[in-house]
């Protein structure tokens, strides 16, 4: 299977899971797909803390904009008073863990 395949695969399964639009992720990825660079979603500490454990919200690399929509929509239910967030960083990006 290629990385485009899992990549499509994985993140139908993940809209399917959140009630997102099925169809909008599968059109997301297949006029945003490029091999490099790729990024990841984040959830991270809202406040600006010094331990923020950070986690992958899915390990998976993706396509810039597929993480955008991803980080977007669950962005969606965040607001000022949250103690979480995501944000979209560049794959190979060094989590920041809880001490």
């Amino acid at each position: 299977m290629s990385e485009k395949s899992y990549v499509k695969r994985r993140l139908t399964e993940l809209a399917a899971e959140h009630g997102w639009d099925v169809k909008h992720v599968e059109a997301v990825v297949e006029g945003a797909w490029q091999p490099e660079p790729l990024f990841r979603v984040v959830n991270t500490d809202n406040f600006g803390g010094d331990y923020p454990d950070e986690r992958f919200f899915i390990d998976l690399a993706m396509p810039r904009t597929v993480a955008v929509a991803i980080c977007d929509k669950l962005n969606e239910r965040v607001d000022d008073t949250s103690s979480r967030i995501y944000k979209v960083v560049a794959d190979g990006y060094t989590l920041q863990p809880r001490v």
